[in-house]
């Protein structure tokens, strides 16, 4: 090949690639604040946001349990995983799981487990994350 044919093809793989989006869920691993609602179906409810606090990811907000005690939240984001469209994460007190699907680069459906709350019995809830800032 000549040289002008690779100069060509590399100007044609650089125009193709400068149109290039990153997956819509790597915005929630670069740092934003992103707000949260979940619910669970026996009537738990978190509330609130996941910030960046000394180059660690935090949960910080309330969890409202059915019986309407709540609790304040303020745990670290463990093992943050993100591909492509989906992404997920453990936050304790009771190593909450959480799976999101993000369809754009500001909102995420998420589903969420509790292992073990209230009666030992497993939580299983559904909610929103949305880009903040």
């Amino acid at each position: 090949m000549t040289r002008s044919a690779w100069c060509a093809t590399g100007v044609l793989l650089a125009a193709a690639c400068s149109g290039y989006e990153s997956p819509p869920c790597e915005a929630f691993a670069r740092g934003s604040v992103w707000a949260f609602t979940l619910a669970s179906e026996r009537g738990e409810r978190l509330e609130g946001e996941i910030r960046v606090a000394d180059s660690a990811r935090r949960v910080v907000g309330t969890r409202t349990a059915p019986d309407g005690e709540t609790f304040v939240l303020d745990y670290p984001v463990e093992n943050l995983r993100t591909d492509g469209d989906s992404l997920r994460f453990v936050f304790s007190p009771a190593d909450y799981q959480v799976r999101a699907w993000c369809p754009d680069s500001t909102r995420a459906h998420a589903l969420y487990t509790a292992p073990v709350l209230d009666g030992g019995r497993p939580t299983n809830g559904r909610g929103e994350f949305r880009r903040v800032r």
